[in-house]
């Protein structure tokens, strides 16, 4: 009974169909309310989408040591949720930190290293350049 089941939600999984859109949206906390403007973009491209995906998936864990501490570079609490979704719902949701250590949350566990390759096919599918900083804006007073 519990092989059948187990097989049953392999196959499930197996063939279940990848994502096909991508919402990406700017998450703002604390005292980054007001200091960026909002970013809400679908990405429709469903090529592009499955391969981000994958390369979410494939993140490498983000580095623990108990009892260490982590430095990380500033935080002004930017931070960007992607919605990975195909028409049987969503796929993935990560909420990937824009700033200070750039970490992709995948789940309350699951805390994966972002890498420069990633925000660069991110940009890349959004329309940006891909070595420039649209994703990374500075606040408002800080911007001549």
């Amino acid at each position: 009974m519990i092989r059948a089941l187990l097989l049953a939600a392999l196959a499930f999984t197996a063939c279940s169909a990848p994502p096909d859109s991508l919402r990406v949206e700017r998450l703002l906390r604390g005292t980054a309310v007001g200091q960026f403007e909002p970013f809400d973009r679908t990405i429709s491209d469903a090529t592009a989408v499955a391969d981000l995906e994958a390369v979410v998936r494939s993140l490498p864990p983000a580095p623990y040591a108990p009892g260490a501490e982590t430095f990380c570079p500033i935080s002004w609490g930017m931070s960007y949720r992607l919605a990975f979704a195909n028409s049987g719902g969503p796929t993935l949701v990560a909420n990937v930190e824009a700033d200070g250590c750039r970490y992709a949350y995948l789940g309350p566990a699951d805390r994966r290293a972002t890498t420069e390759s990633f925000w660069a096919r991110l940009a890349g599918a959004l329309g940006f350049y891909t070595r420039g900083n649209d994703l990374f804006p500075l606040p408002r007073d800080m911007r001549r």
